[in-house]
This record gives structure tokens, C-alpha cells and sequence, in this order.
């Protein structure tokens, strides 16, 4: 079954980061619009075709199903026959039920024999998998992450090892203020702030002050990216088992503010 995104989530609150695993709906799009699509990911379809039609083939790509629109009757004919897909009786039967036999069979596939895979295949699928995730988010473990307790114990620390993960923190300290034009202006601060990787420390990508008339100075600036280095060295001392904990936001979050 194929799960879409819900609408105006935010990839970074609770809902939103469940939602970053399924795919995008593309509703929002016209024909002319899902067309360019198809054409730029080089997706063969029919020019007749309706919205949801065209729809269904973005879908399948992102599934990792071909399109069988490029292929002729007979063509399709060979590849149910090598399937072992029962075919109608009819030799007139059209070119879309043959596409829509191969289409469903596709969707009914099933592979029960995945725990019985060497471990050195599972993870090389765990990794393909989360190589498509987007960096940078902080976001909750992966659906598969939830299939089992053996799956789960090795699918979490190579997912935490490989996935980056970015804290953006804006802030506007109510202690520096001043007023412009009768209007209070606040000092503002804005970080990335990069949690590593395995192989990667943790690191302040950028700490800068917002051009506002009132900036924060380069000695405030040295001393929010000094604070939030402290707490990073903190958090890369402790075993993987335990390298995030509740509060550890909180903790960034005051180093900011401090």
C-alpha cells in the first residue's frame, strides 16, 4: 500500500517527520505540469491520459515500477507470458488491460523471505533505503526501524550512523533591544547546528547575526558557537547506545540563550 504526504506538515514537528517517509502527492500540479515531470525523470506515458492516469505513473516511479506505456501489444503479451500471468483468451484484448494486469500483478509482490537474507544483504538494503532520506531534519527513526526487534536492532545504528542530523535555532533575545522607528527591535541570532554523524563530530556549521540595524557582536557570536561546542563534546563522550537523550534539545536550546 502506497502512503502520501498529508498537506502543509512540516517536516520538522512531530507529524511532519512521520509524514517525510511517504511520498508526495503532486496533486498541486496540472497536466502540462505532471507531464514536464514525467518527462524530466524520463517516464514513458501517454499523451491521451488524464491527471490521475499520469498521477499513478509518478507514483510507480517513485515506487521503483516501470512504465509498460512504451512497450506494444505483442511486447506486453511476452512479459505476462514470462510472469506466468493468466492472459485473456481474446488475441484483441487492448493494450491498456494488459498494462493494467502487469500494473496490479506489480503491485501484489510480495517478499516473505526477507529475515531469511544474509545479514550482509539486509543491510545493504537498509542502507540503499535511507540513502533516499533527506539530510538535515531531525526526525523519528524509519518505519522499518518498527517491523521487529531484530530488524529494528540493525536497522537504528546504521540509520543514526549514515543520516545527518541539522538543529536550526532562531532566536531574538528580549535582553538586547532597542527602538527603531517606535517599533522595538530585537538582537537575532540564527545556527545550524550539525548533531555527526558516526565518522563525523558534531560541529556549529553557522552562527550569524541578523542585519537588522541592532546585530549581535562578534563576541557574542565566539561565545553562543563556544557554548554550543561544549555541549556537542559532551554528547560525543557518550556510548552509541546513548548518544541522544531526552532534553538534549532543551540543552542546545539554553546554550543559545545562555
Amino acid at each position: 500500500m502506497v502512503q502520501y504526504q498529508r498537506k502543509g506538515l512540516y517536516r520538522g514537528y512531530p507529524e511532519g517527520a512521520r509524514n517525510q517517509w511517504k511520498l508526495r502527492t503532486h496533486h498541486h500540479l496540472n497536466i502540462t505540469g505532471i507531464m514536464n515531470l514525467l518527462a524530466e525523470r524520463k517516464i514513458d506515458y501517454n499523451k491521451s491520459s488524464g491527471k490521475q492516469r499520469l498521477l499513478a505513473l509518478v507514483s510507480r516511479y517513485e515506487c521503483g515500477l516501470r512504465s509498460y506505456e512504451r512497450n506494444n501489444k505483442r511486447e506486453l503479451r511476452q512479459i505476462c507470458h514470462a510472469r506466468n500471468l493468466a492472459l485473456e483468451t481474446s488475441p484483441t484484448a487492448n493494450k491498456a488491460n494488459l498494462i493494467a494486469l502487469l500494473e496490479a500483478a506489480d503491485d501484489a509482490v510480495q517478499f516473505p523471505g526477507f529475515l531469511e537474507l544474509p545479514l550482509e544483504l539486509r543491510l545493504q538494503v537498509y542502507t540503499h533505503h535511507f540513502d533516499s532520506f533527506e539530510q538535515g531534519s531531525i526526525i523519528v527513526a524509519p518505519p522499518i526501524a518498527a517491523v521487529c526487534r531484530l530488524v529494528r536492532e540493525e536497522a537504528r545504528p546504521l540509520f543514526y550512523g549514515m543520516h545527518r542530523f541539522d538543529l536550526e535555532a532562531n532566536f531574538s533575545d528580549p535582553r538586547v533591544q532597542r527602538t527603531i522607528g517606535g517599533v522595538f527591535t530585537y538582537a537575532s541570532i540564527e545556527s545550524e547546528v550539525d548533531l555527526g554523524g558516526e565518522h563525523t563530530p558534531g560541529r556549529v556549521k553557522t552562527v550569524t547575526g541578523r542585519r537588522m540595524q541592532l546585530d549581535l557582536t562578534a563576541a557574542e557570536i565566539g561565545n553562543a558557537n563556544l557554548r554550543i561546542s561544549r555541549v556537542l563534546e559532551d554528547m560525543s563522550t557518550r556510548s552509541k547506545s546513548k548518544a541522544l537523550r531526552r532534553g538534549d534539545i532543551s540543552t542546545l536550546s539554553d546554550a543559545l540563550l545562555a
